[in-house]
């Protein structure tokens, strides 16, 4: 027996296989236990006028982000260089003085972050869609980012030294620093 012709376009065709082909990935993932997969996006709404699609208002211009790395990497090698000297300190001062002269990084790995950070920065900022005219945001929570690190890597850093100091009065039989004069 003859089948009548199909009445239904390929795109049609192609929008059932892929309902099929979900409603089948929904049932593996229940009978496993697992959250139903997410459907793929959909495709994003034509671009305003003068815009193209996927590419931020303001695209981001690595020049503007050079001057963070020039001065974000210098205190990060800082910070490594700190931290490394630190878990050094049990182990004496001809330790410490090693790990100081080795841990600063190379120089050359250390021009080329400051080298391709910003192109790097920008590429990533703009393809995540973020524009540019948020720059001052951005700066904004990097910065308070940065200060809070700090902040919080030195009240460590004071908490250990106020813990010593304790140890070391209490070895010698008197605690300076008794509990209610430091607040932890």
């Amino acid at each position: 027996m003859a089948t009548a012709p199909s009445q239904s376009t390929p795109e049609q065709r192609a929008k059932w296989r892929e309902k099929s082909r979900l409603a089948y990935l929904r049932r593996q993932a229940r009978a496993k236990g697992l959250p139903d997969p997410v459907p793929p996006l959909a495709t994003p709404s034509a671009p305003s006028p003068g815009q193209t699609p996927d590419v931020p208002s303001v695209p981001w211009d690595p020049g503007l982000l050079k001057p963070f790395w020039a001065s974000i990497v210098p205190e990060v090698e800082k910070l490594d260089v700190s931290s490394l000297t630190r878990e050094a300190a049990p182990l004496g001062p001809s330790i410490v003085e090693k790990v100081a002269k080795d841990a600063p990084w190379n120089p050359v790995a250390k021009t080329t972050l400051i080298e391709t950070g910003p192109a790097v920065t920008a590429s990533i900022l703009n393809s995540m869609g973020l524009s540019a005219e948020h720059a001052p945001t951005v700066a904004f929570i990097g910065a308070l980012g940065a200060i809070v690190t700090s902040r919080s890597m030195l009240a460590a850093q004071l908490k250990k030294m106020v813990a010593e100091e304790r140890a070391a009065k209490t070895a010698q039989g008197s605690d300076p620093l008794r509990k209610g004069d430091y607040h932890d």
